[in-house]
């Protein structure tokens, strides 16, 4: 009990903190980018509120990737064998363009379709490592260890199912080549 009050203190509260800000920052601030003229232009308590966020999600980042840094020194080469580790991962240096691109990329229509496709990526795997933090709750950890030994033992028949969707997705590209 007193793991699970230092991890619920520690952690999930923190992590709570990191996700919703994460997931108020990106269609808020990162999609559109920081406009600063013209007539969607942010006001100047948006843009206090954006450079809040911003330091927030970058502090958690650090505190986070802290314990990230506990576990290599711990494990060694066999924390590279977890998946999630490489979600928790992933989802920092995401995070962190997420804020790069907010601030340093144009916020021109054209340019923001890749931060766009980007931020869609960053809140999966936000979303999954929110997932992955139910275990924490005895009602829903026996769930998220089911899923998980579930996809674990079903990865060479996915991988044959990607396979067979590449296939037929690369003769459809084809079909469709010159369409107008």
């Amino acid at each position: 009990m007193r793991y699970y009050k230092a991890i619920f203190w520690r952690c999930l509260i923190p992590f709570l903190v990191y996700f919703t800000c994460v997931l108020y920052y990106l269609p808020v601030y990162c999609v559109e980018g920081l406009v600063t003229t013209g007539p969607h232009a942010l006001s100047h308590a948006d843009l206090h509120a954006e450079k809040a966020l911003r330091y927030i999600i970058l502090t958690l980042i650090a505190y986070f990737f802290f314990f990230e840094m506990v576990c290599i020194m711990r494990d060694g080469l066999d924390y590279l064998t977890d998946i999630f580790n490489w979600m928790d991962n992933i989802a920092f240096i995401l995070n962190i363009y997420m804020i790069y691109a907010t601030v340093y990329i144009a916020p021109d229509p054209t340019a923001r379709t890749e931060v766009r496709a980007m931020a869609a990526l960053t809140v999966v795997f936000m979303w999954f490592k929110a997932f992955y933090w139910l275990r924490i709750f005895s009602g829903t950890s026996f769930y998220v260890r089911l899923i998980r030994d579930t996809l674990y033992d079903i990865r060479y028949f996915m991988i044959l199912f990607i396979l067979i969707l590449l296939t037929f997705a690369n003769a459809i590209m084809i079909l469709n080549e010159g369409r107008p």
